[in-house]
């Protein structure tokens, strides 16, 4: 698990019902802790059973529990799993949530529940005796012991759930879930690291990346030399040129480029070499600096990366500080300018970066290796339309070779044509060529290269085939946000309000993804490619209309309200109701939607909270105020109380005081980000505050903050958590602050932690007394952390091995250090060559100076010291 992440297990129906689980959700990720759920966990085609054994096994888990919870065979599965994982610890691990009307503590509570599974298990045992055992699957088998169990064991599942200590889901919502938040955390922060968390097989986990569509046809001609590239030569422990570091496929749109990056990510042996992880990155043609900076927060966070950047220099940093010596492969699906890849090109990393772009120019620039994508075979464009067409390739109708000519080979117009005829008669082969062949695209205004004129027919083709109703609810997909999901709720609240009651908004999603003009992403989203989106925009539709519509669809739905929208469901519009605003050219209608949500919305964070001030025309300072009362969102807490100390500094008017500070103080105290904030506003008013969170929290960013305020008053503590905490950033203030009187504790240290920030510290303290272990370490270690101080500690008596480590090391931080040891002349060379090759100004300014003494050092031995009398 991530090193703040948490499983909710739950029943589909309750979560649709309940505003609770909403709310539940978006107060665990304003508190940075990951949510895990069924839905963001299983992919396409995946086991859900897969995901329940995980489940069982995950460190924090919360249970929503209602009716159909318990009612639930799924559910109750994971109840029986959970309840034998954790049976030991079941109170320090899972945290109940029970939704109102549920009732479980008295077995005549719990009575019905047990009627209820022993008569499902006797019905499901008579159906299955009246049907030859033959005929029946091992899985139906397997239901019945399912169902047998769930009966034996429900009462003494709830009667241990019920003598658990759990509060009411009011009190919950009242307090926004603080008291399981800060169960979680506490856990949470001895979960295993990302590193530990790998897959089975040490496989590298995938982030973000599409599963393969179902009709998948694999393209070994391009596969295999791009597995060879990444797998093969992308070792760069041995110092790989870019044309490894760097791999493209470039091609036309629609010619399977995407599909092939993915096939790649799910490659075993490409997992096995980037065991730190795989990211898909999706891009468009234009983006902003906050789009790139989300990218860079998501990585963070699924890297466990507690600190989240500001800006895009601050994001690099700490990509290059997280992944230094991480195997990560990153993907960049539909990358248009080279501009985008400079805020994560990290020079510093074993990053591998896999390129899809139209742009042949931007691999070019970066000097990657180039593969260029072609067009399908004749073969293989007739197996793609057999697989969407549901049909044995050698059954083809006789019209399928001239619609694969007619498509251009293009794997996505095939798509289209092949998932228009699937199951249907030889004639409307017929008819579907005919219909190609004679397609008049004179109405649409082609602005693209005319080598899309067979994708656009085979669109046209297929989008003229739909039900009326939903050929208009199509063309309505131009308003939403390029690239990116559109989850099916959003869909459902928009068409409704289009269509009425009159056709069913879900059964229009289904035709167009059985006709593979819109894509299913997962249960929940849905993606339009923007070839489709550039083929809708040529229709000429009107984009005002159906972005004020889409506006008018809200507020039906929500009528008290656009607070009242909520954050999770449908969690579209709190991404993207600015997109359409700007569709809409409403000013007006923005101001009072941006202000209702800033006021009332008390999950939306601080790069919401900002984009929002835009249109609501508010000034940060003059609502600031108001934020601290309503918002739940740690970094907007954060910034409100400094924006406010700003604003109060040499003014008679006091816009924070004291008290308010105490408050804030007071509400968050499990929040390492604002407890710092308020303990570095306060100053020395707040000494007792600090003593008692040294006391009471694990929080090593409010331990430091403490440890930082209380200086020497804090060295009694400083000497506890020397012994009890593990938390690298607490060790080593307590090591800053106790300077000698913690040597026998870094001693101790430098035997039994094995962190690499902590290690470097204790030597850095010790010196020449930690000599024995510095060289030890030295052969031990190929972290920079530790090195560094080894090199300098143990150098002169070790330096043959450090000659050896400065023609082998990558890392310049090391290369620097060994030059500073050695100083002889292999060192002036090697500091010439880093001077040049360097992209950090750190190292340069070093090797500058290095050089700089050696041509001094050179000129006094020159002299004639005589003449110096």
């Amino acid at each position: 698990m991530n090193s703040k992440s948490v499983y909710i297990s739950y029943s589909w129906r309750s979560a649709r019902d309940s505003g609770t689980f909403d709310q539940l959700v978006a107060c665990c990720e304003a508190s940075e802790i990951e949510v895990k759920t069924d839905k963001s966990e299983i992919k396409y085609g995946q086991s859900i059973r897969e995901y329940m054994d995980k489940l069982a096994e995950g460190n924090a888990i919360i249970l929503v529990l209602c009716d159909f919870y318990f009612k639930s065979p799924n559910c109750m599965y994971e109840l029986l799993e959970i309840s034998r994982n954790h049976r030991d610890k079941i109170k320090e691990h899972i945290f109940p949530i029970v939704l109102a009307g549920t009732e479980f503590h008295c077995f005549d509570d719990r009575k019905p529940y047990i009627d209820y599974w022993q008569n499902k298990t006797v019905e499901l045992n008579k159906q299955l005796s009246s049907v030859k055992r033959t005929n029946v699957a091992a899985e139906s088998h397997e239901e019945l012991k399912h169902y047998e169990r769930i009966a034996g064991s429900i009462d003494e599942l709830l009667s241990l759930i019920s003598g658990m200590n759990h509060s009411t889901e009011k009190s919950h919502l009242d307090e926004g879930f603080a008291t399981i938040i800060n169960h979680v955390t506490s856990i949470s922060t001895n979960a295993p690291t990302c590193d530990e968390g790998l897959s089975k097989n040490n496989l590298g986990n995938l982030y973000s990346v599409p599963s393969l569509p179902p009709n998948y046809l694999p393209r070994n001609e391009y596969l295999t030399p791009f597995l060879d590239k990444i797998v093969k030569d992308g070792e760069l422990a041995t110092g790989i040129t870019n044309a490894n570091r760097f791999v493209g496929a470039q091609g036309m749109g629609g010619i399977g480029k995407t599909v092939l990056a993915i096939a790649i990510a799910h490659d075993e042996a490409v997992r096995a070499k980037f065991s730190g992880g795989i990211f898909w990155l999706q891009f468009r043609q234009d983006i902003d600096d906050d789009y790139l900076l989300d990218h860079q927060k998501y990585i963070l966070s699924n890297l466990g990366v507690e600190q989240s950047p500001t800006n895009l220099r601050e994001g690099k940093d700490l990509l290059n500080q997280a992944l230094k010596e991480k195997q990560c492969l990153f993907i960049f699906d539909d990358i248009w300018d080279v501009s985008y890849f400079k805020h994560f090109n990290l020079f510093e990393s074993k990053i591998t970066y896999l390129f899809t772009t139209r742009n042949a120019s931007l691999l070019k620039n970066i000097n990657a290796h180039e593969c260029p994508i072609d067009l399908l075979s004749d073969s293989q464009a007739l197996s793609l339309l057999a697989q969407y067409s549901d049909c044995d390739r050698e059954q083809l109708p006789k019209q399928a070779s001239a619609i694969v000519q007619e498509c251009g080979n293009l794997p996505l117009a095939i798509a289209a044509i092949g998932s228009m005829v699937r199951g249907k008669p030889e004639n409307r082969w017929e008819n579907a060529l005919i219909r190609l062949q004679n397609a008049h695209l004179e109405k649409i205004p082609l602005t693209h290269d005319y080598s899309y004129e067979n994708l656009f027919k085979a669109f046209h083709v297929s989008v003229e085939a739909l039900p009326e109703y939903v050929r208009k609810l199509f063309f309505t997909l131009i308003i939403f946000p390029e690239d990116k999901n559109i989850s099916d709720a959003t869909l459902e609240v928009f068409w409704h309000y289009l269509v009425g009651s009159d056709e069913d908004p879900l059964d229009a999603i289904d035709i167009l993804v059985e006709a593979s003009l819109l894509n299913r992403i997962d249960d929940l989203s849905l993606r339009l490619h923007d070839l489709l989106r550039d083929y809708i925009a040529n229709q000429g539709t009107d984009i005002v209309e159906l972005n004020t519509k889409f506006f008018s669809a809200y507020k039906s739905q929500y009528p008290d309200g656009w607070r009242t929208v909520p954050y999770k469901e449908p969690y579209y519009f709190h991404n993207n109701w600015m997109h359409h605003i700007k569709g809409a050219g409403d000013s007006e209608l923005a101001k009072i939607i941006a202000t209702d949500l800033i006021e009332g919305q008390p999950y939306l964070n601080l790069s919401k909270v900002r984009k929002a001030l835009v249109y609501s025309r508010l000034k940060f300072k003059d609502i600031a105020k108001e934020l601290l009362k309503t918002n739940k969102s740690p970094d907007v807490i954060v910034r409100c109380l400094r924006k406010l100390s700003e604003e109060t500094k040499g003014k008679e008017k006091q816009l924070l005081t004291e008290n308010d500070v105490r408050k804030v103080l007071k509400e968050n105290k499990k929040h390492g980000g604002v407890v710092s904030v308020c303990l570095d506003l306060l100053g020395s008013k707040a000494n007792k505050e600090a003593k008692q969170l040294l006391k009471e929290s694990q929080n090593g960013e409010i331990l430091v903050a403490c440890i930082k305020l209380l200086g020497d008053e804090a060295k009694e503590d400083a000497k506890r958590l020397l012994r009890e905490n593990q938390n690298q950033n607490a060790l080593i203030a307590c090591l800053k602050l106790l300077g000698d009187e913690a040597k026998d504790d870094a001693k101790r240290l430098l035997k039994e932690n094995h962190n690499k920030y902590v290690l470097g510290a204790c030597l850095r303290l010790l010196g020449e007394e930690a000599k024995e272990d510095a060289k030890r370490l030295l052969k031990e270690s190929d972290e920079q952390e530790i090195l560094v101080p080894c090199i300098f500690i143990a150098g002169k008596e070790e330096k043959d091995y450090i000659r050896c480590l400065l023609r082998s090391s990558e890392n310049e931080y090391v290369k620097v250090e060994c030059i500073y040891v050695l100083r002889d002349n292999e060192a002036l060379k090697a500091a010439e060559m880093l001077l040049k090759s360097s992209k950090l100004n750190i190292i340069k300014d070093r090797c500058q100076k290095f050089i700089t003494s050696q041509s001094n050092f050179g000129v006094l031995q020159s002299m004639d010291m005589s003449t110096l009398d």
